[in-house]
């Protein structure tokens, strides 16, 4: 085999693993996280939006209760106020809000008001930053609403 044909070969094998690959990479490095599946297990209408460098809302999803949606977002970088005030995305639950996400280092993070915490808490479940994730939001056996990332299957 000659060394054109081993660097056809191997360029043919990363364009068919570059899926793959490429989350690989993005877990590997901490990069971009994404919500590739929104979980509504609540009696009332899920809805999420982002904000990612302008005021205008992008990847505006409505789920309604008791459903599922495979819709991607991903989740804005923000490591100051400044980029915050852009740079996140909202969680809301029945048009009240539950949460306000972004990515600040190593983490996905979160506040229940809408304002950037430095080092503010990780997000509950999977919070590590880079790859896809599920977003479960659900009302516990008390009534209690709340949400978690994990990974998406």
């Amino acid at each position: 085999m000659s060394t054109i044909d081993v660097v056809v070969a191997v360029g043919a094998w990363i364009w068919a693993n570059k899926d793959k690959l490429g989350l690989e990479w993005a877990e590997l490095t901490y990069g971009v996280t994404n919500v590739k599946r929104w979980r509504n297990e609540t009696g009332e209408e899920l809805e999420v939006w982002k904000l990612d460098g302008s005021q205008s809302r992008q990847d505006h999803y409505r789920i309604p209760a008791g459903q599922s949606d495979d819709a991607d977002m991903w989740i804005p970088w923000a490591d100051n106020p400044e980029q915050y005030a852009v740079k996140h995305a909202v969680i809301l639950v029945g048009g009240r809000p539950l949460a306000y996400v972004w990515q600040s280092g190593t983490k996905i993070r979160f506040n229940t008001n809408d304002e950037f915490v430095p080092g503010g808490p990780s997000v509950p479940g999977a919070a590590k930053a880079g790859g896809n994730r599920t977003i479960l939001v659900k009302t516990d056996e008390m009534g209690r609403l709340g949400f978690a990332i994990g990974g998406f299957q």
